[in-house]
C-alpha cells in the first residue's frame, strides 16, 4: 500500500515529536553524569546508530560523497554542538518554564527565516497554526511561572541561542535534504556535534562522568537511541517532504507527550492549565498538517 509523500511526511513529523517526549523523562531517570557529559554522550550514541544504519543501507558511498560539502557539514556540527549546550546552559542558568518556552519559540524562528532562506511561502493558516500551538506549549510548561530578571539573563540567552540553533538547524538540513538521505545528514549531525562537546567539555576541565549508576548507563543509551538517534532521524527525513514551517510546527507535539510521558511513568499528573494547553497544542498542530495536505491536493489538482 502506497502512501502519499504529503501523509508521510505528516507521520514522521508526528513520530518525532512523541519520541521526543521521552527526553524529559530519561533525563530525570539519569544521575552522576554532568550535563554536558549528557549532552555529549547522547550524540556520540545517536551517531554510532546512524552508522549501523548506514551500514545497512549501503550508504557509505553517499557519506563519503558528502564530505565535498564540508563547509556545510561543519555548520551543521557547529550548529548541533551550540543547540545542546546552549540548552543545557539555559536549564543550568534560569528557570525551567524561562528555558521551555524560549526554547519553544523555535517554530516562530523558523516561520520568519524560512521565507528568507528556502524561499516557501507562508500563509495564514501557518501563522494560525504556530501561533496556536505556541500558546499551548506555553500553557503545558507553565507561562505563568515565567521570571524575566536581570539575575537570569545569560540563561534566557541561552535558551534563545539553542532555539535559533534549531531554526538554522532545520533550515540547513532542509537544503541538505534535497540532495542527501536522512541517514547521512544526522551521521554528520550527530558525529561532529559530539566532538564539538567533548573537545569544549575537555577544555573547561568538565568530569562528564563522576558517579553513574547501572540504570544511568540504561537510560542513557535509551536516550541516545530513541528521542536523539530515531526522533531527529525522523524528523530529518519529514523535511523531505513537508516544508520546514509546518514541520517545525508540528514539531511541538514534544510538550504535550512529554507531560503525558510524565503524568503515565513519573506519576506527576498536570494542572488544569496543561491540559487546556494539550488540547490548544493539538489544535495549532491539527491545522498545520490540515493546510499541509489541503495545498498539496489543490497543487496536485491544478496540475495539467
Amino acid at each position: 500500500m502506497h502512501i502519499p509523500e504529503r501523509q508521510q511526511g505528516i507521520a514522521l513529523a508526528v513520530l518525532a515529536g512523541v519520541i521526543f517526549g521521552t527526553s524529559g523523562i530519561f533525563t530525570r531517570a539519569i544521575s552522576g553524569i554532568s550535563p554536558l557529559g549528557i549532552a555529549a554522550s547522547r550524540l556520540i550514541l545517536a551517531f554510532f546508530f546512524m552508522l549501523l544504519l548506514l551500514c545497512r543501507q549501503h550508504a557509505f558511498k553517499e557519506l563519503k560523497r558528502s564530505v565535498r560539502h564540508y563547509r556545510l557539514l561543519m555548520l551543521l556540527g557547529i550548529i548541533s554542538s551550540f543547540h545542546f549546550l546552549c540548552f543545557v546552559l539555559a536549564i543550568q542558568k534560569t528557570f525551567i518554564a524561562n528555558a521551555l518556552i524560549l526554547v519553544n519559540t523555535a517554530p516562530i524562528l523558523v516561520l520568519v527565516l524560512a521565507p528568507i532562506f528556502l524561499k516557501e511561502t507562508i500563509t495564514r493558516l501557518d501563522l494560525l497554526s504556530v501561533a496556536i500551538t505556541f500558546l499551548g506549549a506555553c500553557l503545558i510548561v507553565g507561562f505563568d511561572r515565567i521570571i524575566l530578571t536581570p539575575d537570569h539573563w545569560f540563561g534566557d540567552l541561552c535558551a534563545l541561542g539553542s532555539a535559533f540553533c534549531y531554526a538554522l538547524y532545520v533550515l540547513v538540513a532542509r537544503q541538505l535534504r534535497q540532495t542527501y538521505s536522512s541517514a547521512v545528514i544526522m551521521c554528520w549531525f550527530f558525529g561532529l556535534g559530539g566532538i564539538f562537546l567533548v573537545l569544549g567539555g575537555l577544555w573547561r576541565v568538565d568530569p562528564f562522568f563522576f558517579a553513574p549508576t547501572r540504570a544511568s548507563f540504561i537510560f542513557l543509551g535509551l536516550l541516545g537511541v530513541l528521542p536523539t538517534g530515531i526522533g531527529h532521524f525522523s524528523y530529518n527525513l519529514s523535511l523531505k517532504y513537508i516544508p520546514a514551517a509546518k514541520a517545525s510546527t508540528i514539531i511541538l507535539l514534544e510538550p504535550v507527550t512529554g507531560t503525558l510521558f510524565a503524568a503515565l511513568f513519573l506519576q506527576e499528573i498536570p494542572p488544569v492549565s496543561s491540559i487546556i494547553g494539550i488540547c490548544i497544542a493539538l489544535s495549532g498542530i491539527g491545522i498545520a498538517a490540515f493546510s499541509h495536505l489541503t495545498s498539496t491536493a489543490e497543487t496536485q489538482r491544478s496540475r495539467p
